[in-house]
């Protein structure tokens, strides 16, 4: 059972680190397109004063080239976030098995204890809001928190 659990989570892991990477990619993308914008506008303001034409033209094309790669940067981004959030539901019920299987070894350790008709933990809360209020406190209700 011990591999029927780990080699998921193992999964899970993978996948969730490699969509942090994907996004620290997409964070720097989105600066070096920010310091372009910023340099060519710049040079857009000074052009008036130094016609240096061929300088601001490279710097434009730097620009889209930096732009296009930042958009799909993003879009890839966006796309293995999308993928960690479907696989949840997933992730849930392999970490309830492994909760599952853990119970009943332990009831082994105690042999008084019957848990043969233990049954997947049920959400009672399942499409209801939970709200946490400022101290921490949470309910199930708008203004109910202690």
């Amino acid at each position: 059972m011990a591999t029927a659990v780990s080699v998921p989570l193992d999964v899970h892991c993978t996948t969730i680190t490699a969509c942090l990477k994907d996004i620290a990619r997409a964070d720097a993308a989105a600066a070096e397109l920010r310091h372009y914008t910023e340099k060519v506008e710049a040079m857009d303001s000074e052009q008036e004063q130094d016609p240096g034409q061929g300088r601001v033209q490279r710097n434009r094309e730097k620009l889209q080239r930096v732009r296009h790669a930042t958009s799909i940067t993003q879009a890839c981004a966006r796309d293995n976030v999308g993928k960690c959030l479907l696989k949840t539901d997933q992730l849930s019920h392999t970490a309830e098995e492994a909760l599952m299987v853990s119970v009943k070894a332990l009831s082994c350790m105690v042999p008084d204890k019957n848990v043969d008709n233990v049954r997947p933990f049920q959400d009672a809360n399942k499409g209801k809001e939970i709200i946490k209020d400022n101290n921490g406190h949470m309910s199930n209700q708008v203004g109910t928190a202690p």
